[in-house]
């Protein structure tokens, strides 16, 4: 169903017509339905909406710096090279930095002028009055065909948003006594003619419905899938989020497969049902890893026997392995494996080595398609995806590398929800900590970056575990906010070392 732009309301909470649409009998049912809907009288189980926790998660995200700044510029090399770009971009104040929204002010009135693109890309670079360090990176003429499928992603999901801020707002005003006519003038503000309105929203007949919806949003994001660190489901506000891509980063050798292996053991245990996808490792091999994984098991055979034990509990969902063709295997075949049964969770060792399924012009592209098709498929099949991806070169020297050691594709790890990088330590020449395999938050759409998640490793069982002070301390402490728990759990850490070195100083004096 399609809006109009006709529909428009300069003020859409307090217009004249609202004030005469009270009167129609219709309308006075409405109303009187949702007032109804917040008297004591309603059922135990209804829940009201949580206003100020949905527009706290829409309006209070931290984004880091460069991120934006990354972003940015993307943004205005488009509006360079498309005018019809150029115009939402403006429109929509799509651009944070103010020399760079400036410039794409100038290009949208050149586009209007008729001059070409690279006339207005050269008008930039030689302009003194702009910063250099952005008229170095403004570089392209002709927009690629992926980059523009992006911006309309991100274009449609930014008005998505707002749209749905003064929704809300709108009903925390009205305390849900609000029409469902008004939602849509609400969204005929944001959305153009070519933009149909969400169907919940098109199919909206009555104030239970628009109440339902709101639901509905507020459950999606407490709908997660939790594991056994309670480290992870902190930091991720609960667990992985259905419908969101979650990286993990390493050079080669550094611990990808044994961090999916471990989360493939953890979520089954739990009860998940798992889909393994492996570029690299035989079936056998999965097989062998997870299994030892889920049992504890030192080797094949215990945990084989106790796996089938494991499998006998009532809530055991088990996981499947699917060994993918290097370069070969797409998307698309991961979503017809997917659909041979519900799954609640995808893990794929790993993304660089799956193929586009289309001509891409080089390597860090395909890699770009790739987690933009896996982004997509996490949403359509309302399943977190958790995925393996390689760092390069500086990560072998630098354990606090960033996002700009995840291979040199940044249109990589834009879809992520999150990205973890697991450290490279050259247990040579730092032995003690060869049993820790710990991760680091690079990236975070909804939370803190850049904290520790530690975690032990046992070689010989292939599993992962969450150490002693961690889990003190955060059940110690589980009303603070993620930033200041992690100071405290660094804190513990450092007081079990102290206490680990003068126990082996006792344990010396004594032998003496």
């Amino acid at each position: 169903m399609k809006t109009s732009t006709s529909a428009k309301t300069p003020n859409y909470y307090g217009s004249d017509d609202d004030e005469d649409d009270e009167h129609d009998p219709f309308n006075l049912l409405i109303l009187r339905t949702m007032r109804e809907g917040t008297d004591d009288d309603q059922e135990p189980n209804a829940r009201p909406f949580n206003h100020k926790k949905e527009m706290d998660r829409l309006t209070e995200k931290r984004k880091d710096a460069m991120e934006i700044l990354e972003r940015d510029i993307w943004l205005i090399n488009c509006a360079i090279s498309d005018r019809d770009i150029a115009e939402h971009v403006c429109a929509a104040t799509l651009i944070q930095n103010d020399n760079l929204f400036n410039m794409a002010r100038i290009a949208k009135d050149f586009h209007r002028q008729g001059k070409p693109n690279c006339e207005i890309r050269e008008y930039f670079r030689t302009k003194p009055c702009f910063p250099s360090v952005y008229r170095d990176r403004i570089s392209q003429d002709e927009i690629d065909p992926e980059d523009k499928i992006a911006f309309k992603q991100f274009y449609y999901r930014q008005i998505n948003e707002s749209a749905l801020k003064d929704v809300i707002e709108y009903a925390a005003q009205n305390s849900y006594g609000y029409k469902p006519s008004a939602i849509f003038r609400i969204l005929a503000k944001h959305y153009p003619d070519e933009i149909s309105i969400p169907s919940e929203v098109a199919s909206m007949r009555s104030a239970e419905d628009a109440r339902q919806w709101m639901r509905n949003i507020e459950e999606r994001q407490v709908k997660r899938i939790k594991t056994s660190s309670l480290q992870i489901n902190k930091y991720t506000n609960g667990g992985y989020k259905h419908g969101c891509v979650y990286g993990f980063a390493a050079p080669t050798g550094g611990g990808k497969s044994i961090h999916l292996c471990w989360a493939s053991a953890d979520l089954t245990r739990a009860g998940y049902s798992v889909l393994f996808i492996s570029t690299e490792m035989l079936r056998d091999e999965v097989f062998a890893r997870v299994n030892r994984a889920a049992t504890s098991s030192k080797t094949n055979a215990d945990a084989a026997l106790l796996y089938e034990k494991l499998s006998e509990s009532s809530n055991f969902n088990g996981y499947d392995v699917w060994c993918a063709e290097e370069l070969r295997s797409t998307i698309a075949d991961i979503e017809e494996k997917a659909q041979a049964r519900r799954y609640d969770i995808i893990i794929v060792d790993y993304g660089d080595k799956l193929s586009a399924g289309q001509k891409t012009d080089n390597e860090y592209q395909r890699q770009g398609v790739v987690f933009s098709q896996l982004a997509r498929l996490a949403k359509k099949l309302d399943v977190p995806i958790l995925v393996a991806t390689q760092q390069n070169r500086k990560a072998l020297t630098d354990s606090d590398a960033g996002l700009e050691s995840v291979g040199d594709s940044i249109d990589k790890t834009r879809p992520l929800e999150m990205l973890f990088s697991i450290p490279y330590n050259d247990t040579r020449k730092k032995p003690e900590l060869r049993y820790e395999k710990n991760l680091v938050i690079r990236k975070n759409r909804d939370g803190v970056r850049d904290v520790e998640i530690f975690l032990d490793i046992d070689y010989q069982s292939w599993s992962l575990s969450e150490p002693d002070y961690a889990r003190a301390t955060i059940e110690a402490n589980m009303d603070l906010n993620p930033q200041d728990l992690y100071y405290k759990i660094v804190d513990a850490r450092n007081a079990a070392k102290k206490q680990k070195v003068k126990s082996v100083d006792e344990s010396d004096c004594s032998n003496d």
